[in-house]
C-alpha cells in the first residue's frame, strides 16, 4: 500500500482535498494512506518538524500542491526540502495551466526528482 505525504499551503486545502480525491489513482487497487495534514495526530508538546521528517520518511511518495502561495509558505517549502533531501519522488501538482507561470518553473528548478501533473479543479 503507497502511503503519500501531501504537502500544501493551507490557503489550498479544497484543491489539496481535490487531489487526495485522486491519489486512489495513484496507488493501484489499493487506496493510499494520504498525510494531509501532519498537525492532526501530534500529541501535545510534540515536535511539528520531527512529525513531518517522520511522516514523509514512511511515505512512498511526495504530492506538492504548486500554487504561488505554497512557493511563499515556510512549512511548504520545508516538507519540500525534506522529500528532497530524502530522495522521495514528487509529483508536482497544479491547476491546470500552472505549469507556463514563471514561479512554477523556477520553483521545480530547485527539485531533484518531480513529476509535474496538471488537474482540472472544474467539476
Amino acid at each position: 500500500m503507497a502511503k503519500v505525504f501531501v504537502s500544501y499551503a493551507h490557503e489550498d486545502k479544497a484543491l489539496a482535498e481535490h487531489v487526495q480525491k485522486l491519489l486512489p489513482d495513484l496507488g493501484g487497487t489499493e487506496s493510499p494512506t494520504v498525510f494531509v495534514d501532519p498537525q492532526k495526530d501530534l500529541a501535545p508538546g510534540e515536535d511539528i518538524r520531527r512529525a513531518i521528517v517522520d511522516k514523509i520518511k514512511a511515505s512512498s511518495f511526495v504530492v506538492l500542491i504548486m500554487t504561488e502561495g505554497a512557493a511563499r509558505s515556510e512549512w511548504v517549502n520545508y516538507e519540500v526540502g525534506i522529500a528532497d533531501a530524502l530522495e522521495k519522488p514528487i509529483f508536482v501538482v497544479g491547476r491546470k495551466g500552472s505549469g507556463k507561470s514563471v514561479f512554477f518553473k523556477e520553483y521545480l528548478r530547485r527539485l531533484a526528482n518531480a513529476q509535474v501533473l496538471e488537474v482540472d479543479t472544474e467539476g
